[in-house]
């Protein structure tokens, strides 16, 4: 298992809600899970808009029941803000945790 940081940010800033870390096997996993949950992925879901789709993620799944993970990771990868209404959704692996005393 890895750890994975689920980040959605937007240009107001960064806050404790704007993160999840999580414990999984790949970002396709975390993305399988966004398909398969999407009520607890809702609120990045429903900020994060693909660029090229012209379409907020939220409403591209619900627009698509036969979405596969892969294609939504593309999807999530096109996300960008704006400085109005959208957020940048995306998944990064953890590639080190360090300790301090």
């Amino acid at each position: 298992m890895h750890l994975f940081l689920v980040a959605c940010v937007d240009d107001e800033g960064i806050y404790d809600s704007s993160f999840r870390v999580i414990e999984a096997t790949s970002r396709l996993a975390v993305a399988k899970d966004m398909l398969q949950n999407p009520q607890r992925w809702k609120s990045y879901l429903q900020s994060a808009y693909d660029e090229e789709c012209k379409i907020f993620i939220w409403d591209y799944i619900h627009q698509n029941p036969d979405l596969i993970p892969e294609l939504l990771l593309q999807k999530i990868d096109n996300t960008d803000l704006d400085g109005d209404s959208f957020s940048q959704l995306r998944i990064f692996e953890i590639q080190t945790v360090e300790k301090v005393d």
